[in-house]
């Protein structure tokens, strides 16, 4: 009786563990989207060259 119960409290444990990896990589990927890191840089290719004299 005992080995059942220690396997359904691993397969819960191991769940639990697993569901929490998953939000907290939802997580870490949201607060990227959120950050200036991943926008476009603005485009300057129409711009001319700045001349050093």
């Amino acid at each position: 009786m005992f080995d059942l119960v220690s396997v359904s409290a691993v397969g819960i444990v191991g769940s639990m563990a697993t569901l929490l990896m998953v939000v907290a990589m939802l997580y870490m990927v949201w607060l990227a989207l959120g950050d200036e890191t991943h926008q476009p840089s603005p485009d300057t290719g129409n711009e001319p060259e700045p001349v050093d004299e």
